[in-house]
């Protein structure tokens, strides 16, 4: 199977070029050594009223290549606060709210590994909280907790 190369600016820029001087796709696709649909697809994806314009079609690239990545569950806004409040005010441990969220059918899931990472990115930190709570913590949320803190510490000596 041949990998698959986007379209560039350039190419694009071509691509008008024939379509202006009276190419058709086919033709279009035999210049570039593409393939016929590429060039059809590329045009139904990226003309206006008819029209195909190279900077429009290669921004709207970018933007639907960056739109296309999953989305991180804690920039939820909703979730984010349920897990805040039962994290912050009921000072539930990340594993308790992952298996009461799956429990409950909420909507929304998490695992307790990404309620470490906000935890660690200081997402629940409202003036020094998290200080406190790590005191009300088990064993085992204290030691991956240090663990996260030791793999940061060796990823910032490797830095530096």
């Amino acid at each position: 199977m041949n990998h698959y190369n986007h379209f560039t600016l350039k190419e694009r820029e071509i691509i008008k070029h024939y379509l202006d001087i009276g190419k058709n796709q086919s033709e279009i696709a035999v210049l570039l050594r593409r393939n016929k649909s590429s060039i059809s697809r590329e045009l139904k994806r990226n003309s206006f009223n008819g029209e195909y314009f190279p900077c429009d079609a290669h921004s709207l690239y970018h933007h639907r290549k960056h739109s296309c990545k999953p989305k991180k569950k804690l920039d939820n806004p909703v979730l984010l606060t349920c897990v805040k409040n039962l994290f912050l005010n009921h000072q539930w441990s990340p594993k308790q709210i992952s298996a009461r969220l799956k429990m409950e059918g909420f909507s929304y899931t998490i695992s307790y590994n990404t309620i470490y990472r906000g935890i660690y990115n200081g997402l629940f930190d409202e003036s020094g909280q998290i200080e406190e709570l790590y005191v009300n913590l088990g064993t085992e949320e204290k030691v991956a907790i240090q663990k996260i803190m030791k793999r940061e510490e060796v990823k910032l000596s490797l830095v530096i």
